[in-house]
């Protein structure tokens, strides 16, 4: 495997995505320096950005068996979407992986941490029916002319389970649904 460094476009973009996706940084060589209230955000970008070059630099002089010291990072500000960030995380990732402690770093956890938001907020704005738990229970409606008989009654007596049969769930779905043992 090779390893490079990777551009200032790359490593711009994720450090503008921890912050535009709310995401917490953290890293060995990392120390977030507002007070909770107020961030300078100009520095946390570029501070967050010295931090992923910092490992990336790192990567490739392990591969290499070099001791190219890390130069100081500016931050661009680019354009960013769920796509390029995406892309950007991967390539990230696959070029700052050659130290043994990478997967088990806080740089790569926060990786998995922006990653995440990032495809929880896209499937909100995609309209997408699943809340991100498990797979989406597809539930059919119920036909318009459908009208039971009388209302179950659940407090003493078992229920009809017939009067469920248009909504298309079986009796072990219906007593799962209603939490019935």
């Amino acid at each position: 495997m090779s390893a490079y460094i990777v551009d200032n476009q790359t490593i711009s973009a994720l450090a503008k995505a921890f912050e535009v996706y709310e995401v917490s940084y953290k890293a060995d060589n990392f120390v977030n320096t507002g007070n909770g209230i107020f961030v300078n955000v100009g520095r946390l970008r570029r501070d967050i950005g010295q931090s992923l070059l910092d490992q990336n630099y790192k990567s490739v002089n392990y591969r290499y068996n070099e001791d190219t010291p890390t130069p100081k990072f500016e931050f661009e500000d680019v354009e960013i979407d769920e796509g390029i960030v995406n892309g950007c995380i991967d390539c990230y990732n696959y070029q700052a992986c050659e130290t043994d402690d990478y997967f088990e770093s806080d740089i790569y956890r926060s990786m998995l941490r922006l990653k995440n938001k990032m495809l929880e907020r896209l499937i909100i704005r995609c309209g997408m029916d699943n809340d991100g738990w498990g797979y989406p229970v597809k539930q059919e409606p119920i036909p318009d002319d459908y009208e039971p008989e009388e209302e179950p009654d659940f407090i003493g007596n078992a229920p009809n389970y017939e009067k469920f049969e248009a909504t298309g769930f079986s009796t072990e779905e219906v007593l799962c649904l209603l939490n019935i043992d």
